[in-house]
């Protein structure tokens, strides 16, 4: 028997069917509109600390007509191997600087992020939401992103995984997706980003819950064995790699490496990043909207369960537990909710309209203003958009701004006297240094923690500039001929007790210092106290 409220819940559930509009995708509707997220998106882009060394390697890899396997730029683990899982992207981005400049940088950016706007608007389109909720989905997801959408090869990730997802959408909602396309989109991605993991687990995830839904159904598993045979297929074609199986490596080194996940900033968890930025830190802001996000998507998700949905749900709530665990994966959740999100919304408004009686006669509602935009409308619209993406956002301006400090008034004072050595740094600055002393100079320490450093060499340099002053052995360990600090941390108060170092420059930013009795050290007019400059790449 049937209760009554099985009976009135599948009662709502015609309803709501009934009175949705025929399917119109945002992107059909007005591409001016999804525009306007690609720069929404694009907002906050600026040189990331990184970005000196991916054009630095890509050139390098250019020049050598090959992958560099071992790294030539340290000196710390020198000759060390480097598991180079962004040689693409990272070849990519130097070719354009090469050729195009800091313009063609911003326009190749740009590029990415539209196409991962463009991959989430059709994957929204696939759900049959009314325009306008389409859109409201698309800004908010836009504002989230555009805090991760920066030159970095993981931008790729983010686009990829868009792509992904708008093919599973459209196959789950019963369209042909050409769902083979993963298997050439992993075997490019392996090659672009240590990410395309995502897109294996995403697969592996739709495939599980499809299969159980089926065999829960009645209807089989040869639908699952198809999707099964697929994820086999994608996860071969990322070995069509040069560097192989090291691909893999990375991912395992990046995934179950505890102490690097501490130190790198965008490797912390949720819960450490509102406890170490307080109540007013830059990236609460972030986790505010992406809360309110996640928060939304739960509550439509809810109140309006569709059971043919369960597989978009599954990934979703794998990839929030990822963004909990590193902030880095904020993104993921975003991208995966965005058609859930557009769905259940429009369901819910569906809902909350039958019961008032405002959809007694769906017939009778006026659909033709979804149909498509006006040409005045989109090309006013278009107008706006590029005003700002040429003006405010500077997309042809020569100029690329920098977030945070750099130690451009050290590296200016060794350039200027032809300083050249090995140089004990924070490991934010380090690629900053190759770029501009490599190969003269090496550095001890950079960014790519999990790709070449060991845990010993790790352990070492925390030692030295987060730990107790007995971390100043680390001064004898290794022939350091200079020593870079970020002014007033725990290194540079080590420093100023060392007798046998001596000051050579300072600035609010950084100071250097050099072996009491080296060339560097005996220069006159020691030491040089400057002044710090805002820095643009390069």
């Amino acid at each position: 028997m049937i209760s009554d409220r099985a009976v009135e819940k599948s009662q709502d559930e015609l309803a709501c069917n009934a009175a949705r509009p025929q399917p119109v995708s945002l992107w059909r509707y007005s591409a001016a509109l999804v525009f306007v997220a690609a720069v929404i998106a694009n907002a906050c882009s600026y040189a990331d600390i990184d970005l000196w060394g991916h054009v630095y390697f890509g050139e390098a890899m250019i020049r050598a007509g090959r992958i560099i396997a071992h790294d030539p730029y340290n000196y710390s683990v020198p000759g060390h191997l480097w598991l180079h899982h962004e040689w693409l992207t990272e070849v990519m981005m130097a070719a354009i600087y090469q050729h195009c400049g800091i313009v063609g940088l911003k326009l190749w950016h740009f590029s990415v992020t539209a196409f991962a706007i463009v991959m989430l608007s059709m994957a929204e389109g696939e759900t049959g939401a009314p325009p306008p909720i389409q859109f409201g989905v698309l800004a908010a997801a836009a504002v989230t992103l555009s805090a991760v959408m920066q030159f970095r090869p993981q931008i790729f990730t983010y686009a990829l995984f868009a792509m992904l997802i708008f093919l599973l959408t459209r196959e789950l909602y019963g369209r042909r997706s050409h769902l083979w396309l993963v298997i050439p989109m992993l075997a490019l991605w392996s090659n672009l980003h240590g990410g395309f993991f995502i897109g294996l687990v995403t697969l592996g995830i739709y495939t599980a819950v499809i299969g159980v839904d089926d065999l829960l159904s009645g209807r089989g598993l040869e639908r699952a064995w198809r999707l099964a045979a697929l994820t086999l297929a994608a996860a071969a074609a990322t070995f069509v790699n040069p560097i192989g199986i090291e691909c893999w490596r990375t991912v395992f080194v990046s995934l179950t490496d505890p102490l690097a996940h501490k130190v790198m900033a965008d490797w912390r968890p949720i819960v450490t990043v509102v406890r170490e930025s307080g109540a007013h830190g830059s990236d609460n802001l972030l986790l505010e909207l992406w809360a309110a996000y996640i928060v939304t998507l739960a509550i439509s998700v809810a109140v309006t369960p569709r059971r043919d949905d369960w597989p978009l749900i599954a990934i979703a709530a794998v990839m929030t537990a990822a963004a909990f665990s590193a902030i880095r994966n904020i993104p993921l959740p975003v991208i995966a909710g965005a058609p859930l999100l557009a769905r259940h919304l429009d369901l819910t408004f569906q809902k909350l309209l039958a019961k008032k009686g405002e959809l007694a006669n769906p017939e009778a509602q006026d659909t033709s203003s979804v149909q498509r935009m006006s040409i005045a409308g989109q090309s006013l619209i278009f107008i706006a958009s590029f005003a700002v993406l040429f003006g405010r956002q500077g997309l042809l301006s020569a100029k690329l701004a920098t977030v945070g400090e750099y130690p451009s008034g050290a590296v200016a004072f060794m350039k200027d006297r032809n300083l050249h050595g090995n140089i004990l740094n924070p490991s934010q600055w380090g690629q900053y240094l190759i770029w501009h002393l490599a190969p003269e100079s090496k550095i001890f320490y950079d960014s790519r923690f999990d790709t070449v450093y060991p845990q010993k060499v790790l352990i070492q340099y925390l030692d030295f500039f987060f730990g107790p002053p007995s971390g100043a052995k680390l001064l004898t360990e290794y022939p350091n001929d200079f020593v870079l600090v970020i002014t007033n941390s725990t290194a540079y108060r080590t420093m100023l007790e060392q007798r046998s170092w001596r000051l050579l420059y300072r600035d609010s930013v950084c100071a250097l210092f050099a072996p009491a009795g080296s060339r560097a050290a005996e220069m006159p007019g020691l030491p040089v106290i400057g002044k710090a400059k805002k820095v643009f790449f390069p």
